[in-house]
């Protein structure tokens, strides 16, 4: 399905660039009457985004170091890694690459993250919400189009589709205990802003957007497809951007403040919500296709 909508782009000399943005957890691992125990005990001290203190365990270090090892051997572009928010979070951002290979490459950066963590006996886990009072996990995706002026539809035809893309981004019944605003995981309201991390469509710089609204449990091949495909009918059908730019968080709007901005619709609550969106917009399952989102 991804492929096909990347060779459909191409026929309308339109490109894609990708890039993510990979948090994960890492936990210690005990055995209590027999039984595997994850997270019992903190595995850094002082940890907070991208705080230095949260480096000088030496044993995350050890497999952080080894990480980057193993992700620059198999040529995979890491641009940077540093400590989150949550305890033991940490974040791993890989390069721009076209959007099969791009995904290719963060399955083999998960791949090799779990391995790693667990040839050093951590467990290393993208479950979107594992500690319920500290920062989720996500997979944001960083993305550009070309030709450049094509960018508004693009992304107009993304929040279209938002809620029922959210079946594949959030793909897991877990993945609802992130959704939630006022965190910088991107809300509940489908918006953009320009460097609002409290809307689910970050706009970075120029065509170069960052989509919040997807976690590590996702199958990335089918959330891109969808994500990609909705932006290109959006092109398509010259879809008109009526949402405007949200300098602010969504939810500390009223509802008059919201209507002025365009922000009419929230995100699903629950994944029987996100399934039920999507089997109501035949555009999208369309695009994806009628057999793969049934049996999805």
């Amino acid at each position: 399905a991804l492929r096909r909508i990347v060779q459909e782009a191409k026929k309308h000399d339109v490109s894609f660039l990708i890039g993510f943005e990979l948090e994960v957890v890492f936990m210690t691992s005990d055995i209590v009457h027999g039984t595997h125990v994850y997270g019992k005990n903190p595995i850094s001290h002082g940890h907070a985004w991208s705080n230095a203190s949260a480096l000088r365990n030496p044993e995350i270090m050890e497999i952080i170091e080894e990480i980057v090892v193993k992700l620059e051997r198999s040529q995979i572009n890491l641009e940077q890694f540093h400590p989150e928010s949550a305890p033991g979070q940490y974040e791993f951002v890989t390069g721009c690459m076209p959007p099969l290979e791009a995904v290719d490459a963060l399955l083999a950066t998960q791949d090799i993250i779990y391995s790693v963590a667990e040839k050093h006996s951590f467990k290393a886990t993208f479950v979107p919400k594992p500690y319920p009072m500290a920062c989720g996990t996500g997979a944001h995706v960083h993305m550009s189009i070309t030709p450049d002026h094509e960018h508004p539809s693009f992304f107009a035809g993304i929040l279209k589709h938002l809620p029922a893309i959210t079946a594949f981004t959030y793909a897991n019944s877990s993945s609802y205990d992130r959704l939630q605003d006022s965190v910088w995981s991107g809300g509940r309201f489908v918006a953009w802003g320009m460097q609002n991390r409290e809307t689910p469509l970050r706009k970075v710089d120029g065509s170069h957007w960052e989509l919040k609204c997807m976690d590590g449990l996702a199958n990335k091949y089918l959330a891109l497809a969808a994500i990609l495909g909705a932006g290109l009918q959006g092109i398509f059908d010259k879809q008109p951007m009526t949402h405007k730019d949200c300098s602010v968080d969504p939810a500390l709007l009223d509802t008059e403040g919201r209507n002025k901005l365009g922000i009419v619709e929230q995100l699903p609550r629950s994944l029987p919500e996100a399934l039920q969106r999507l089997d109501k917009d035949r555009v999208l399952r369309a695009i994806i296709g009628e057999d793969l989102v049934n049996a999805y």
